[in-house]
Parts: C-alpha cells; sequence; structure tokens
C-alpha cells in the first residue's frame, strides 16, 4: 500500500515535470516560429524599399537624360538661329 502511494506520487511527479517540459517546448518553438516569421516580414520589407529606391533613381536619371536632352535641342536652335542672324548680317553688309 505504501509502495504503492509512493510509487504513484512518484509517477504524477514525473508526469507533471514531463507537462512542464512539454509546455516549455512548445513555448520556445512558438516564440522561435514568431521570430522567424518577423525576420522573414523584415527582410522582405527590405527587399521592397531597395527595389522602390532602385526605381526612384532610374526614374531620376530617366528624368536627369530627359532634362539634358531638352537643353542639347536647346542649344542646337540657338546655334541656328544664331547662325541665320550671322548670314542676315552679313547679307546685309554685302
Amino acid at each position: 500500500e505504501i509502495e504503492t502511494a509512493k510509487y504513484l506520487r512518484a509517477l504524477n511527479h514525473y508526469r507533471r515535470q514531463q507537462q512542464q517540459q512539454q509546455q516549455r517546448l512548445q513555448q520556445q518553438q512558438y516564440e522561435q516560429q514568431l521570430l522567424q516569421q518577423q525576420q522573414y516580414e523584415q527582410q522582405s520589407l527590405q527587399q521592397q524599399q531597395y527595389a522602390q529606391q532602385q526605381q526612384y533613381e532610374q526614374q531620376l536619371l530617366k528624368q536627369q537624360q530627359y532634362e539634358q536632352q531638352l537643353l542639347q535641342q536647346q542649344q542646337y536652335h540657338q546655334q541656328l538661329q544664331q547662325q541665320q542672324y550671322q548670314q542676315q548680317y552679313e547679307q546685309q553688309l554685302q
């Protein structure tokens, strides 16, 4: 009787310990999953931000190229006009 009672107490104690350890393990696994999820989301965010930055810089570059072309066209027209004025002036002199 007494031995059986001791044995049962020991068994219950052992089972409780096992349960607690299992719960701790599950808790740890859950926290680990959460961390991994957060890391994944952060990486995704960083990749998105990087892509947006790249896009922004590309647009900026296109804008600059466009403005440069405009300037070149304007310069070309001005040169043409100057040549025409020069020709007219020279003709008037003759």
